[in-house]
């Protein structure tokens, strides 16, 4: 990602009708190289990158199951009444076994004793980070166009 999320907070009309138009035309190179890259992102899937087959949305499995159903349909009848009663006992035992497992809840439970950090470290000093060019319109920043915010 070329800008981040604090980035375009910042940007709306006003800013950039204020822009001239050689300005303008980098931020619109930018804002188009951040919307390919999101769009690449929100197009993976488990089967075309490396993300596990668990990571697929449970909307996407179930729309995949009947596109594949269909097809399974159009084949003969005599095999679809015994692959459907055996599916449907794996489905069962499938939920039987969650229950078993999910009596918890995972990560801490209600009334553990909670970790944290017991040594209380001393401020030895503070450190001002400031850009040196505007992330937006690539122009040089001084310290006098620095603002501090908390």
């Amino acid at each position: 990602m070329v800008l981040t999320d604090h980035d375009l907070r910042q940007i709306d009309q006003a800013y950039m009708e204020s822009l001239d138009r050689e300005t303008l035309l980098k931020l619109a190179a930018k804002l188009l190289e951040d919307l390919k890259e999101t769009r690449e992102r929100l197009s993976q899937n488990a089967h075309n990158s490396s993300r596990p087959p668990s990571s697929t949305e449970p909307w996407v499995v179930a729309q995949i199951e009947e596109d594949t159903g269909d097809e399974e349909e159009s084949g003969s009848g005599d095999e679809e009444d015994s692959s459907d009663s055996s599916g449907e006992e794996e489905a069962n035992e499938k939920k039987k076994d969650k229950k078993r497992d999910g009596s918890r809840k995972p990560g801490k439970q209600k009334g553990a004793e909670g970790k944290g950090r017991t040594q209380k470290l001393p401020v030895t000093g503070t450190v001002i980070h400031f850009a040196q060019r505007c992330p937006v319109c690539d122009q040089e920043l001084t310290e006098s166009d620095f603002t501090a915010c908390t």
